[in-house]
């Protein structure tokens, strides 16, 4: 991924933070995929198809980032400190930075063929599992709500 590109995913992150925070009234972060969703078919053996596996995992993914959404903001709304606030909302979108550089890093040796699409489908739905289990483990530590 270009610098441009990681760019362009830390704006994805970061459009609606953008906004709030030009207002001087910051918000949590929310992630916007740049992808349209593809049916996840009901059939099978149609969800063996390279179609069908890009669409149930897009389908994978949007689940997993409204938990990733719905993680940072009961983390986000724990710090009072703005300068806190800002860490956080940076730490998000470098994340998420993060993640659409190393999935199109994992999707690379598949360049050109139509694995390419799935293996970075695959790549995305693992890191954000995980990102699931780690804002999980942090709103924890922040201790009771």
């Amino acid at each position: 991924m270009t610098l441009r590109g990681l760019l362009l995913a830390a704006l994805a992150l970061g459009a609606c933070v953008g906004t709030a925070a030009a207002a001087g009234l910051p918000g949590p972060p929310v992630i916007h995929e740049l992808f349209t969703l593809l049916p996840c078919p009901s059939s099978p053996s149609k969800r063996d198809s390279t179609i069908g596996i890009e669409g149930c995992q897009e389908h994978t993914i949007v689940e997993l980032d409204s938990k990733i959404d719905a993680l940072a903001k009961a983390v986000f709304v724990r710090f009072g400190e703005p300068v806190t606030r800002r860490r956080f909302i940076a730490a998000e979108a470098v994340w998420f930075a993060y993640r659409q550089a190393f999935c199109e890093s994992e999707s690379e040796i598949f360049r050109g063929g139509s694995a390419a699409v799935d293996e970075f489908g695959a790549c995305a739905v693992s890191v954000d599992a995980q990102h699931v289990k780690d804002l999980t483990e942090f709103d924890k530590a922040l201790g009771p709500h």
